[in-house]
């Protein structure tokens, strides 16, 4: 493959192969330092966003993410990657509550 597209085109082809892409933000001082995508082996999507925050900026950080997918379902976490399928992801969504 030659480019993000090509491999983002694949993945989307072929829904069980779980692959991860990461971004980095060259502009260090907005404390946003990688956004990624995780590619589940159930063929779903998790956005992650790695940054330098407090806890009510993680907090704003989570709200923007989810905001702009148009979602309800997010979390926090720490330098720990999120499960591989999203049924374990909902699992750790409704478990913090």
């Amino acid at each position: 493959m030659n480019s993000t597209d090509e491999l983002i085109d694949y993945l989307i082809a072929n829904p069980t192969d779980r692959f991860s892409i990461s971004w980095r933000n060259k502009d260090r001082s907005t404390g946003l330092h990688n956004i990624d995508l995780f590619f589940t082996n159930d063929g779903h999507l998790i956005l992650g966003l790695s940054c330098i925050a407090n806890d009510e900026e993680a907090d704003e950080w989570l709200k923007k993410i989810m905001d702009f997918c148009r979602e309800t379902n997010g979390y926090i976490t720490f330098e720990q990657p999120p499960p591989l399928n999203a049924t374990d992801f909902l699992a750790i969504v409704a478990s913090l509550k």
